[in-house]
């Protein structure tokens, strides 16, 4: 039996980039989030983290059933896969805990962060308006 998710060059180069770099986007995402650089909608942002534990779960089902007939090889996009969905039950298992105390954090870093934060929309608020970098 053909294993369709491996022996697809196509497919299997794709999952190998996109894991890459979605690694980096969602962990650059959760640190804006406890900035508070995203703050006004949340909710896009949990959407998206539904959508991906769905897709680990499915690939991990489909991988790794006890029904299937012959043992799969475990390969480099296995571990990875493996590595990454483990990563990211944890940092969104902390998530929540982090959401707690995110107030608090943020007022011990507003002062800091605000200004930057503000600095930077006023920038590309600016750019935007003028088409032009200054």
């Amino acid at each position: 039996m053909a294993d369709w998710f491996i022996d697809n060059p196509f497919f299997y180069n794709n999952v190998l980039f996109f894991i890459h770099h979605f690694e980096r986007i969602s962990i650059f995402i959760v640190i804006l989030f406890i900035i508070g650089v995203i703050r006004d909608k949340p909710e896009s942002f949990l959407a998206a983290n539904f959508i991906v534990q769905v897709f680990l779960a499915i690939y991990l089902i489909y991988r790794f059933n006890h029904y299937r007939k012959e043992i799969p090889r475990f390969n480099d996009l296995d571990r990875k896969i493996c590595y990454y969905a483990g990563v990211y039950i944890l940092t969104f298992s902390f998530l929540e805990v982090l959401q707690t105390y995110t107030e608090k954090f943020r007022k011990l870093i507003d002062p800091y962060t605000v200004p930057i934060v503000n600095k930077i929309k006023g920038i590309v608020s600016d750019t935007l308006m003028t088409g032009r970098m200054d």
